[in-house]
């Protein structure tokens, strides 16, 4: 007889829960000591692989977060969604001021990841800016990724998350084929 892990083949061994902690934590972002609090708890209690959060601006927090996911073997993204936001930042602007400001405000949050350890950097396309310039924007979102992906020496994998494009988020990258082509492209 076959057993249900038997059956589920290698999906058991990579699969690995994830916690948004910077989705959790929401109303205390900001606040020192946070995130790593956190993560200490989660790599605890042992049943989450693999976590994110956002922007730890305090050198202190980053280093006890990547101690808590050196010790753990947990994966961590650092998404810098939090902060595009806040900076009204976007990695596709037509305006190059404005995408290379993005850009280099993202290469700086690379660093910070690499201080917490993670193995990735979340990133979000920036907003739908319509039909007619919508070619264009994903031109300049692929040569935003290509940046961030050859910068200096970090080894993060930089992920991008698609969002609604219709209905609540309006992002860029919302359609899979999009998201795909984006992809293919960079």
């Amino acid at each position: 007889m076959t057993t249900q892990s038997e059956r589920a083949g290698p999906l058991t061994s990579s699969f690995r829960p994830c916690i948004l902690v910077s989705e959790t934590h929401h109303p205390f972002l900001g606040a020192v000591g946070v995130f790593a609090n956190a993560l200490e708890r989660i790599a605890r209690d042992g049943f989450y692989g693999a976590a994110g959060i956002a922007g730890v601006p305090d050198g202190g927090e980053r280093r006890q977060i990547a101690d808590i996911v050196t010790t753990s073997g947990m994966s961590l993204t650092y998404w810098t969604s939090f902060v595009l936001a806040a900076q009204h930042l976007n990695l596709s602007a037509l305006d190059p001021e404005l995408r290379a400001r993005s850009v280099s405000t993202i290469k700086r949050q690379m660093d910070d990841a690499m201080e917490c350890g993670a193995s990735a950097l979340g990133v979000l396309s920036g907003p739908d800016p319509g039909p007619a310039a919508r070619p264009a924007a994903l031109e300049a979102l692929c040569d935003s990724l290509r940046e961030l992906a050859t910068a200096g020496a970090h080894r993060l994998t930089v992920v991008i998350e698609p969002l609604d494009r219709e209905i609540h988020k309006k992002g860029l990258l919302g359609p899979m084929s999009d998201s795909v082509a984006v992809l293919d492209k960079v």
